[in-house]
């Protein structure tokens, strides 16, 4: 009695195609992830590639700071410093670090208001855990890179607020 209650269920789960039929399943497609903000690569030619096509200078400047505000050594005597949307939110949003694609650019200025120098920090995950995965990048007004990477200047400077993201600015 109790075999034949076996095989019954056997023949209907085969009957069912719950059996090994020597055809494979489909299995249903995996969900996407959580989408990113696009961040260029980790090069100095595609970050400033990256800033000149999405167009830095019509981001939002950081919150509490307007055009032209009084800066020092190493960046300038004047500053502008322009957050992507994801680094805006943070810093609106009280954030301790910065999301994966956050991008921040300081213009550089000399005290009569010329362009000096174009500095920017991309947070890139598992780029430089020592340097809060930041990509650092200096170029002259023209985009010639004069800085790149993880650049020992910029990180020995930054590494003075490593608990607060590396960030110098006030917020």
């Amino acid at each position: 009695m109790r075999m034949t209650g076996i095989l019954a269920a056997a023949v209907l789960l085969v009957a069912c195609g719950g059996g090994d039929t020597g055809q494979t399943e489909e299995t249903a497609p995996a969900p996407a992830p959580a989408p990113v903000a696009a961040a260029p690569d980790t090069t100095e030619a595609a970050l400033w590639a990256h800033l000149q096509s999405a167009g830095y200078r019509n981001w939002r400047m950081w919150p509490g700071k307007s055009a032209l505000y009084t800066g020092g050594e190493p960046h300038g005597m004047l500053l502008t410093t322009y957050v992507n949307d994801l680094a805006h939110d943070a810093l609106t949003n009280g954030a301790v670090t910065m999301p994966a694609g956050a991008i921040i650019v300081k213009e550089n200025y000399m005290p009569d208001s010329t362009l000096a120098a174009v500095t920017a920090m991309s947070k890139t995950p598992g780029y430089d855990a020592q340097g809060g995965d930041w990509f650092w990048g200096k170029w002259d007004p023209n985009g010639v890179v004069d800085v790149s990477g993880r650049a020992e200047m910029c990180r020995a400077c930054h590494s003075a607020n490593a608990a607060g993201d590396f960030l110098l600015t006030a917020r």
